[in-house]
């Protein structure tokens, strides 16, 4: 909810996704030993837990085991790049993800020197080259993005060759068919850095993504979880994003990720009772000290529980929420106040409003007149000012 630059941190948050290689183990024809696969799929299970640790440590073991497939070292790359994407404003695994890349590609490169269309080297090599073509997407290194973004393409284009129809591939080709239909709609500014590529298909890509969270083998969780963020962000689908979400919290309870778009998704819909439990949730397991969590995700919570009290007309609470939110913004926004912050100043002086505390509620519609506007915020303000100044 910045008010500026939204789009370089909606980039942030989905980067070149449309031409990345974004899990591991994609097709049956992927050599792994039974071992190998069996570590390698529970591996991935720790990371949508988000028991980063734990996966970690599997991933070591995978290397260990096996240390001429890169299987494990991209699985150690892919926990850094989860914690990188859940906490995208903290630099603390940068350097570690980067090397992990680069240990990853030295293993790709040996197989790929002995045989360029070695399957097993060209998929890891792809997938290394695209998560890290989305963590400079993430700092807003662009070039450095966009060289490995076509990279990660042209191996995905060249894998797709090889291995035709295979249900795994098909969802890095599902993500660059409704991505590059997207982006240039959505960020016109990036228009010219997309000329050079192939164009996209918007419904195309969306079937493509919701066969493969179906059929595919080793990425039905990984699609599901694109296709979360897709129906949410780009195609206010809001009753898509809620039965994605309880699909996948159910397999993943403690998955603050999924549990934040299912609360984002009830708002939309309106639906009070169970935003509030969900948000309530999402708070509690922030003060349990759960992996997913910041400063970010308590303000989101305590503004949406502020705004469900608000509703019921249990203003006293309301406003203690709707406070604590407001202090986070106060923290956060360090370079202009962001829509929680003039969102969450409104509604404390509706809380006030609704109280009869016409002095404290003037003052806070006064306050979002000083603020930046955000989603005609200032007409919603004074409107409730001259109706406060008619009822006096």
């Amino acid at each position: 909810m910045k008010l500026h630059r939204r789009w370089c941190f909606r980039l942030c948050q989905w980067g070149w996704a449309w031409l990345l290689i974004v899990t591991p183990l994609w097709g049956q024809w992927v050599l792994l030993t039974r071992q190998a696969d069996s570590l390698a799929q529970i591996t991935l299970e720790h990371i949508y837990h988000q028991r980063f640790d734990s996966a970690a440590h599997l991933a070591v073991v995978l290397q260990e085991q096996f240390p001429d497939h890169p299987v494990g070292y991209f699985l150690d790359a892919l926990v850094d790049w989860w914690r990188i994407y859940l906490h995208q404003r903290v630099h603390r695994y940068d350097e570690r993800f980067l090397e992990k890349v680069e240990r990853t590609l030295e293993i790709t490169d040996r197989l790929l020197e002995k045989n360029p269309y070695d399957i097993v080297g060209l998929f890891f090599a792809g997938a290394a080259r695209g998560y890290r073509g989305r963590y400079y997407v993430i700092r807003e290194q662009w070039i450095q993005a966009l060289i490995d973004g076509k990279a990660g393409f042209d191996i995905i284009s060249k894998l797709w060759k090889l291995a035709p129809g295979n249900s795994d591939i098909l969802l890095g080709i599902a993500i660059y068919h409704y991505f590059a239909a997207v982006f240039p709609e959505k960020y016109p500014l990036l228009k010219p850095l997309m000329t050079f590529l192939p164009p996209g298909s918007r419904e195309g890509g969306l079937q493509e993504l919701e066969y493969v969270a179906q059929h595919a083998r080793y990425v039905r969780i990984e699609a599901k979880m694109l296709l979360l963020q897709i129906y949410y962000q780009f195609e206010n689908a809001p009753e898509r994003t809620e039965k994605l979400a309880r699909e996948l919290l159910a397999l993943y309870p403690e998955n603050l990720f999924v549990r934040k778009y299912l609360g984002r998704a009830l708002v939309r819909l309106g639906k009070r009772k169970e935003m509030e439990q969900q948000w309530r949730k999402v708070l509690l397991e922030c003060m349990a000290g759960h992996y997913g969590c910041d400063s970010y995700l308590v303000r989101e919570a305590t503004y949406y529980i502020g705004y469900a009290l608000l509703l019921r007309g249990e203003y006293e609470m309301a406003i203690k929420y709707l406070r604590k939110s407001l202090e986070f913004s106060r923290v956060i926004d360090d370079d202009e106040p962001s829509g929680f912050w003039v969102e969450t100043a409104l509604k404390l002086g509706d809380a006030y409003m609704r109280l009869g505390k016409k002095k404290e509620a003037v003052q806070w519609y006064k306050q979002v007149l000083e603020l930046p506007e955000f989603r005609s915020s200032y007409s919603r303000a004074k409107r409730r000012l001259k109706n406060l100044e008619g009822a006096g």
